[in-house]
C-alpha cells in the first residue's frame, strides 16, 4: 500500500512538473496614451506615439486615445512626435510609465495649436 502511494505521489509531482503553464503568471501589462488636442488650426494627419525610444510606434489622431499590448513590466518612456509646426504639447513631450502585470498605465498628452501663418 505505501509503495502504491509513493507511486501516485510520483505521478502526481512528475505531471504538475511538466505543466506547460507559466507558474510566474503575466510578465506584461499595457500602455494607453490619451491625446486631446485643442485650439485652432489643428494638426489634420495627427501624430506618432513612440514607446522606448521609437522601439515600437502607432499613429494617433488629434483626439484619440491608442493602446500598446503586451508590454513588458517595468520602467518605458512614451514621447509624443510629429506635430505641426503650429502645435506644441502642453508640458513634456515624453513621459515616463512603470508597467505593471496585468495592468493598463495610462498616459495623457495635451497638445494646444494655434492658427497657422
Amino acid at each position: 500500500m505505501w509503495l502504491r502511494s509513493c507511486a501516485i505521489a510520483a505521478m502526481v509531482f512528475a505531471l504538475v512538473a511538466c505543466d506547460d503553464d507559466d507558474p510566474v503568471g503575466p510578465t506584461t501589462g499595457e500602455v494607453e496614451v490619451e491625446v486631446l488636442t485643442t485650439g485652432e488650426g489643428t494638426d489634420d494627419d495627427g501624430y506618432t506615439v513612440g514607446l522606448d525610444s521609437g522601439a515600437e510606434t502607432e499613429a494617433v489622431a488629434v483626439n484619440d486615445t491608442i493602446t500598446f499590448a503586451d508590454v513588458d513590466t517595468g520602467s518605458h518612456t512614451v514621447e509624443l512626435t510629429d506635430l505641426a509646426s503650429n502645435c506644441s504639447v502642453d508640458g513634456d513631450s515624453s513621459q515616463t510609465v512603470s508597467v505593471q502585470a496585468s495592468e493598463t498605465e495610462t498616459v495623457s498628452f495635451a497638445v494646444t495649436c494655434s492658427a497657422g501663418t
